[in-house]
């Protein structure tokens, strides 16, 4: 059987969730399309870390603290941080709208790969894949 992005319509409301695929050793976490629910994530050498909280990422020890000052700079000016940036350097966020595939290597814990940006379209299932990716929600039917 193929494995296929999960359609849209299937989902509804406010939602951050990962789904964890045992088989294929990979994660898929969405957040819903006008950004209520926020889904952070952190890779390090060792996990892959995501939370609906921030403070939920940062309490484990292996996690960087290290400020981002382009993102504190943001922040004092407008009250706000656009795009994936949290105040940390080594934290992220999911863009509204947006899915991400994880896969991993060895143990489930080992996350390998860096993200991919979404392409204008939003599709970036027709361009190589990398072992990681992101891309808009709604996803585009297709098997990868």
């Amino acid at each position: 059987m193929k494995n296929t992005v999960p359609t849209a319509a299937a989902f509804a409301g406010m939602f951050a969730f990962a789904i964890w695929d045992k088989k294929h050793r990979r994660l898929f976490a969405a957040r819903d399309r006008v950004g209520i629910k926020p889904l952070y994530y952190c890779q390090t050498t060792d996990a892959l870390y995501f939370a609906s909280e921030l403070k939920a990422i940062i309490t484990d020890p292996a996690v960087s603290r290290e400020n981002s000052l382009p993102a504190l700079r943001q922040f004092f000016s407008f009250f706000y941080l656009p795009g994936e940036d949290t105040l940390f350097k080594s934290v992220r966020r999911l863009l509204p709208g947006h899915y991400s595939w994880q896969r991993t290597e060895g143990s489930p814990s080992a996350a390998t790969g860096t993200c991919i940006s979404p392409t204008s379209g939003g599709d970036n299932l027709s361009r190589k894949r990398s072992k990681n990716s992101t891309g808009c929600w709604p996803p585009p039917s297709a098997t990868i």
